[in-house]
């Protein structure tokens, strides 16, 4: 919800407007409007709210002078792509109790985010946080950091974004053994800690355990070894060139080599992920009515997973009959679990009042309860979401060790196809693997949706390839030759 407000009687209907929809919301039971689910207990209270335009268009970000601020409050701008109705709950409650700060909450992807993120509309919006971040003009004082909307290694890397550990040190709200310790350790760049999360959740690779059990972790030339022993097998399933780039998005320089300072392209290996990428793209799996089989008969590799509880991964071991591996992306640190952040804020290098966003990020941390769908940042939470799933208050082990409630339906279920998995209690098994995989997690931006510098060039020109446009030879000619040269600018 983007718009210009020019008078003061608009600006003031459009806040009492805002203001009765958000009661109705609050009164009915409304779940969030945006793709983010809530199932936490804050209390809400009634107040003000950030205004909307309905219907209005990618435009220039509100001015701070335009913004109306009670009499003694200090304005606080959060800029965020769509509306999140956990944030603006947040919003209403802060701005209720604190006598200091009035935060105000300003959207980038249009009412109701109807903008994609890749939409022409969408792509100007994202350009617009970007420079607008970069640039200190309008630049809002907290912003919702995603991989997806904004390159935000390279922003922190360049020094774009806060260090937020001064002010986790001073702060007498939160402390740093508050969180679990691979989330700090995640979202800190070079020495700075540049972003926190509410939630996490992880991306992770399963394979079979029997087929890769060499590896502790794997890299780029391992991938390609283990697709070579399978040459009729699909590697992953999905888009061929799309979901083969994903499972390198942990490389910020693949197929390159060094020697003696020298940087250079390994055409060999592009070589061989083009035919992979090929091969992908031209076989026609055939339909299962068991989806374990894809896996045991070698008709499929590779499988990416979410895990956001201690019971989902129930659900890749099932995929696998038991013979699976948590193996990871292909990575040079060896850290092949993402850490996929949920509702994640830094604070802007050009903020004008980051006391005051950090104060409002403080309060929406330490606000936020347990949600059995996601784990929380907070070591106390984190505990109880485990206490909670390996209690199942309501819910026993059926004579197969499924869990059911007292009617014998099931406590969660989940299938593809004709197959279906009914998940079994959580066990200090599963607890200890969940964890063992929390404590090897890492580059909490390079998760879905994240795109490398390098994988443009092969977007670029894998296509024509896999369409008959041009022969392997033209294809690689042109690609070694644009990153050699993107290569050459980097060092």
């Amino acid at each position: 919800m983007i718009h210009r407000q020019t008078k003061k009687n608009n600006r003031l209907c459009n806040c009492i407007l805002w203001s009765l929809i958000l009661c109705i919301l609050i009164l009915g039971g409304c779940s969030q409007t945006a793709d983010k689910s809530d199932q936490g207990t804050e209390e809400v209270v009634e107040g003000p709210v950030s205004p909307s335009v309905p219907g209005s268009e990618v435009s220039p970000s509100v001015p701070r002078s335009e913004i109306e601020v009670p009499e003694g409050r200090t304005l606080v701008v959060i800029g965020a792509w769509s509306e999140d109705f956990k944030l603006e709950k947040a919003v209403v409650n802060f701005n209720k109790e604190n006598t200091d700060y009035w935060v105000y909450v300003m959207y980038y992807g249009g009412e109701g985010a109807r903008h994609g993120t890749g939409s022409p509309e969408g792509k100007a919006a994202r350009r617009r946080m970007q420079i607008e971040l970069t640039t200190g003009n309008n630049c809002p004082d907290m912003i919702e950091l995603e991989s997806i909307l904004l390159p935000v290694n390279e922003l922190a890397q360049q020094g774009y974004l806060e260090d937020l550990t001064p002010y986790l040190e001073k702060s007498t709200v939160l402390d740093r053994e508050d969180f679990l310790d691979t989330v700090i350790s995640a979202y800190t760049m070079g020495d700075k800690l540049v972003a926190l999360p509410l939630y996490f959740k992880l991306d992770c690779l399963i394979a079979r355990q029997s087929q890769v059990q060499q590896f502790e972790s794997w890299t780029l030339q391992d991938l390609l070894d283990y697709a070579k022993e399978y040459p009729d097998a699909l590697l992953i399933e999905g888009d061929s060139l799309y979901n083969c780039l994903e499972l390198l998005s942990l490389y910020e320089e693949p197929f390159v080599t060094v020697e003696n300072g020298h940087y250079s392209v390994n055409r060999e290996q592009i070589e061989e992920f083009l035919l992979l990428v090929n091969r992908c793209n031209e076989i026609q799996l055939p339909e299962f009515s068991y989806t374990p089989d894809k896996y045991l008969s070698n008709h499929v590799l590779l499988r990416h997973i979410w895990v956001n509880d201690f019971y989902e991964l129930q659900y890749g071991n099932a995929l696998m009959e038991g013979d699976v591996s948590n193996i990871g992306f292909p990575s040079e640190d060896g850290k092949g679990i993402k850490l996929s952040g949920e509702y994640t804020y830094g604070i802007p290098l050009h903020s004008v009042e980051k006391d005051g966003a950090w104060t409002f990020l403080e309060y929406y941390i330490q606000n936020t309860g347990v949600t059995e769908g996601l784990f929380s940042v907070k070591k106390a939470d984190y505990e109880q979401l485990k206490e909670i799933q390996l209690a199942h208050e309501g819910f026993f082990p059926d004579e197969n060790g499924v869990l059911v409630d007292s009617t014998g339906n099931a406590h969660k279920t989940r299938g593809e196809g004709e197959w279906s998995f009914s998940y079994k209690e959580v066990t200090q098994t599963d607890i200890a693997t969940v964890e063992e995989l929390i404590a090897h997690a890492g580059h909490p931006f390079m998760d879905i949706g994240y795109t490398a510098p390098w994988m443009d060039i092969f977007n670029d020109e894998i296509p024509a390839y896999l369409n008959g446009d041009k022969t392997l030879k033209e294809t690689m000619d042109i690609i070694v030759s644009r990153y050699q040269l993107f290569i050459n600018e980097r060092h």
